[in-house]
């Protein structure tokens, strides 16, 4: 069997040139792939550079809203606190004030209270004082006897006398002097008093006593009326002997 006759040289450089064709194809699709992939790359990078600037900078003005909000309500916090410090210390002036007032009165009423406390202690112990005074004067100058128990008596009819009768049964006023004078009375007795312009010590005497149940009647030609109770002059009284 017979072979064609080969030119193994011009074989291989035809191979070595197909080879060398296929070589620079593949490395320029590789560098084609290689740029497209960079351009992919860089777009991919400049995409997160404009989203991390642009993340930026909403973070920024979030930053500045809040930190203007914070300031906003910082100042209508203290603006806040401002009036309630301030209502507080109205209130709290209020209620001091309130407070002063009602001690105040308070003073004023237990002031006036105890002034009419010591009035009428002073108006009790006068009372009290009064028939011992009597006692002692009476006691020390027999004579006055007749003289204190004229005042007491005109006090009494005066006192009677000015009072409206109300009721049927008449009662005569009481006076705590009357016993201790007549006591004096008894233990003078058989003294002569000198005499008046009538000659004794003469006195009236006083009006019968209505029957129970009969509506009493001032006597006109015995009593004189209130208005000359101030004047009264009374009669002398009856004669002690």
């Amino acid at each position: 069997m017979a072979y064609p006759s080969v030119n193994i040289h011009a074989a291989y450089q035809s191979a070595e040139a197909t080879l060398n064709q296929c070589q620079d194809a593949g490395n320029q699709a590789i560098e084609a792939t290689n740029h497209k992939i960079d351009q992919l790359f860089q777009q991919q990078k400049h995409q997160i550079e404009a989203d991390v600037a642009l993340r930026q900078q909403r973070q920024e003005q979030e930053r500045e809203t809040f930190a203007r909000l914070k300031v906003q309500h910082d100042l209508a916090l203290q603006n806040q606190q401002q009036r309630f410090q301030t209502q507080m210390e109205e209130r709290r002036r209020q209620e001091q004030q309130r407070n002063a007032d009602h001690t105040r009165r308070l003073a004023e009423r237990k002031a006036e209270f105890e002034e009419q406390l010591r009035g009428r202690q002073e108006e009790l112990e006068r009372k009290r004082e009064a028939p011992e005074h009597t006692q002692e004067t009476v006691a020390t100058n027999p004579s006055s006897g007749p003289a204190i128990f004229i005042s007491s008596v005109s006090q009494n009819l005066s006192y009677s006398f000015m009072r409206p009768t109300t009721s049927t049964t008449s009662t005569l006023p009481s006076n705590p002097t009357i016993p201790s004078i007549r006591h004096s009375q008894s233990l003078q007795q058989g003294q002569a008093y000198p005499a008046t312009s009538q000659g004794t010590w003469g006195f009236p005497p006083l009006p019968s006593l209505p029957p129970l149940g009969q509506p009493q009647t001032a006597q006109p030609s015995q009593f004189r009326s209130p208005e000359s109770l101030n004047n009264w002059a009374l009669p002398p009284l009856p004669s002690m002997q």
